[in-house]
């Protein structure tokens, strides 16, 4: 399971950095774009800069709250916080 979810999160990396539409979504892994970033440890600008690359509203929002809990799970009080703030900000 470890080789096909490190596969998977390895093909998001590489489409991501060939200017792929940030909206990808591996549902049956369950993960994100965005949650992959948290899970790297990248810093919150990278993470909006994801998040603002998602081009459906609704998969935006989806997408971002999962990535909040999942900053929440690791321990990542800095990037709740800036997400949460995004996320705020696109309801209104």
């Amino acid at each position: 399971m470890l080789a096909a979810i490190s596969a998977s999160a390895q093909k998001v990396y590489h489409l991501l950095e060939a200017g792929a539409d940030a909206d990808f979504v591996n549902p049956r892994e369950g993960f994100s774009a965005l949650t992959l970033g948290v899970g790297w440890g990248l810093d919150t600008d990278a993470l909006v800069a994801i998040a603002r690359r998602m081009h459906h509203p609704a998969i935006r929002r989806q997408q971002i709250t999962m990535a909040i809990k999942e900053a929440q799970r690791c321990g990542r009080e800095d990037v709740v916080e800036r997400l949460s703030a995004f996320l705020n900000r696109e309801r209104t």
